[in-house]
């Protein structure tokens, strides 16, 4: 079975994380720029975002519409310097927070690989992930595969080949004409 048909692979550049509540906050946007709302009540501050940039840059531009927002269950109210400084403290600690999860699930992630556990999605070509125990094993017809193109991949590299031509021959491109 030829590489290509087994996956398909793509050149791109890092996509940024998305958006939380993107459509939403557009929408509130839109509605403070046309003078509609001049406070907002929401429930908990990092309900709204867990990023200090992403917060920044709300803050700044509810600043320049004299927008200003009350927590309901947090007491700050950002028309009080006070109330900004509490906010801002309580922004850095989301923000904290947010990193710190994120580095605990990475960690976890790379433990179970580490142990040769499927941490979900498809298996890396050249393995299957065994029902059972969850733990990958090699998939010996896939793996021949794998290792002829990796040295392919590696002989064309060597001998400074683009990436883009590499990247053809391993969808099974034809590359005699580039």
């Amino acid at each position: 079975m030829p590489f290509s048909k087994l996956r398909r692979f793509s050149l791109f550049a890092p996509i940024p994380a998305p958006v939380r509540l993107a459509l939403p906050k557009q929408k509130l946007k839109e509605d403070i720029e046309a003078g509609q709302i001049d406070i907002i009540v929401i429930y908990k501050i990092d309900r709204l975002t867990r990023s200090l940039c992403d917060f920044s840059e709300l803050q700044e531009f509810l600043d320049q519409h004299d927008v200003s927002f009350v927590s309901v269950t947090q007491e700050i109210n950002t028309s009080t310097s006070a109330g900004r400084m509490m906010l801002n403290i309580l922004m850095t600690f989301a923000q904290y927070e947010r990193e710190i999860i994120a580095e605990r699930v990475r960690d976890k992630v790379a433990a179970a690989k580490k142990r040769g556990k499927n941490c979900g999605g498809f298996p890396i070509l050249g393995y299957d992930s065994d029902p059972s125990t969850k733990r990958l094993i090699i998939n010996e017809e896939e793996a021949e595969i794998v290792l002829a193109n990796a040295i392919c991949c590696h002989r064309m590299a060597l001998s400074h080949h683009p990436d883009n031509l590499i990247l053809k021959n391993l969808n099974g491109e034809d590359i005699s004409a580039a």
